[in-house]
């Protein structure tokens, strides 16, 4: 009887999974997605826009709505879709950018822009860093 070793990983349903994203994760980073926007728009020149804001986390929700049996880890792997969940998503969401344009931005706005989120590379002992 010959010893078989663990089977090729499926790196198309690696992929796959990868790319979804826990509806417990998910009103964070489409929060974080719409204020780093804001701020590279900062960085750019343009004032911050918190009604722009909100209506891109909202259309943002939307788009994880539609698709979400092929976006959201949950729902992918079988859990009934709640539509309760994303208008409460939604609407917690909203009232956190806001709190983030009136307790939080105030204090950043005069601050120099530097850099946000953004690796470098470079070389340590012929070992690449990030």
């Amino acid at each position: 009887m010959a010893i078989r070793g663990p089977a090729e990983p499926d790196a198309f349903r690696l992929k796959r999974l990868k790319a979804l994203r826990s509806k417990y994760a998910l009103q964070g980073l489409l929060i974080h997605e719409v204020i780093e926007n804001q701020i590279g728009q900062y960085q750019a020149g343009k004032a911050p826009d918190e009604e722009e804001a909100k209506a891109r986390f909202a259309r943002r929700i939307g788009q994880y709505r539609e698709t979400a049996r092929e976006m959201v880890t949950e729902f992918y792997h079988g859990h009934p879709e709640d539509a309760a969940f994303f208008d409460r998503m939604r609407d917690e969401g909203l009232a956190k950018i806001s709190r983030f344009f009136a307790m939080i931005w105030p204090h950043l706005q005069d601050l120099m822009y530097l850099k946000h989120e953004e690796f470098d590379s470079f070389m340590l002992n012929n070992v690449p860093l990030r």
